[in-house]
């Protein structure tokens, strides 16, 4: 299979699946050849449904993508399943919950020549390239994340008191691909207060740590009010913020520059990460596969590290 890709079966069609995955797939003129999913009417009128992976996996054609649409605690055994079977596999982000399931997800796609792609789509817009071209260029020392959400999404798999579904899955795997990103070690990072441990809909996390010489702090979760933002200091004292930071959709992004006598901004008009991502060639994901797949063990070592201190948090409230 050469190109991009062209035929796309996505595994579980809740709302991310039905606003902005699907729509991507159908502006970019590639095909939705089926669905997975277990609640008929909430499916797509004009795909075949699949009442499971295997039957999906039987029925189309060879060269079908599988989108990972479903909850972090079902990607595994998932996304196995289709790479066993040779098919390439996008899985939404975080795609997996420990990093024993990663390193052997990375094997089984090595093993089998499909490809695995973590869909951190915030990865494919202008802004984080900028961000990034900036840090190379200036590299800062002191980085700050706010992202915070008034409200967590009501009846979806963020609601369960599981660590895989927590905040730092959903929200500050962001955070932490970011610095990974610009090249960061990330042990040093320490989960330093929890607000609200082990209220989904009001857990807060602070971060702090120094990374290769680099002060960083980062606040996610549930607050009063949206933030989202990526803000690096150089040692000259300037700075530049990002906001929004992680975002997929199209619009206007600001970036800020604090300077000596005041502020700033520059607009930079983005992309669609979403119709971005999977407009990708194949051979560019085939390059990239290795760096990529050990970014996402890396990933999930670090998350599930942090959720080991996030469940003690949990386990020490009053």
């Amino acid at each position: 299979m050469s190109g991009r890709w062209e035929r796309f079966c996505v595994v579980g069609v809740g709302g991310h699946a039905r606003n902005r995955l699907i729509p991507a797939i159908r502006a970019n003129d590639q095909i939705l050849v089926g669905v997975v999913s277990r609640k008929q009417p909430d499916a797509p009128p004009d795909a075949p449904v699949f009442a499971s992976i295997e039957q999906a996996l039987l029925a189309l054609p060879e060269d079908t993508v599988f989108v990972l649409a479903t909850p972090p605690a079902a990607h595994f055994e998932q996304a196995l399943a289709i790479l066993r079977a040779g098919c390439d596999v996008f899985v939404e982000k975080p795609a997996f919950v420990t990093a024993a399931e990663a390193r052997e997800a990375a094997a089984t796609a090595t093993r089998s020549g499909a490809l695995l792609v973590e869909g951190f789509m915030n990865r494919h817009t202008l802004t984080h390239r900028r961000y990034l071209a900036d840090w190379a260029a200036s590299p800062p020392v002191a980085v700050e994340c706010v992202f915070t959400i008034p409200e967590a999404p009501a009846n979806t798999f963020r609601s369960e008191s599981a660590i895989g579904s927590s905040n730092l899955y959903d929200i500050g795997a962001y955070f932490l691909a970011a610095l990974l990103d610009a090249g960061l070690p990330l042990d040093a990072l320490t989960l330093v207060r929890v607000d609200e441990p082990g209220r989904p809909d009001r857990e807060r996390l602070h971060f702090a740590g120094e990374l290769g010489g680099v002060r960083v702090r980062g606040l996610i979760g549930v607050d009063a009010g949206y933030a989202n933002s990526m803000t690096l200091t150089r040692s000259d004292g300037t700075a530049l913020r990002y906001e929004p930071f992680v975002y997929g959709r199209p619009g206007a992004r600001r970036v800020i520059a604090t300077v000596e006598g005041g502020e700033h901004e520059t607009v930079v008009e983005d992309v669609n990460a979403f119709e971005a991502i999977f407009a990708a060639p194949r051979a560019q994901w085939r390059s990239s596969q290795s760096d990529r797949l050990d970014r996402m063990v890396e990933l999930t070592r670090q998350l599930e590290r942090l959720g080991r201190a996030l469940a003690q948090f949990r386990a020490d409230r009053p």
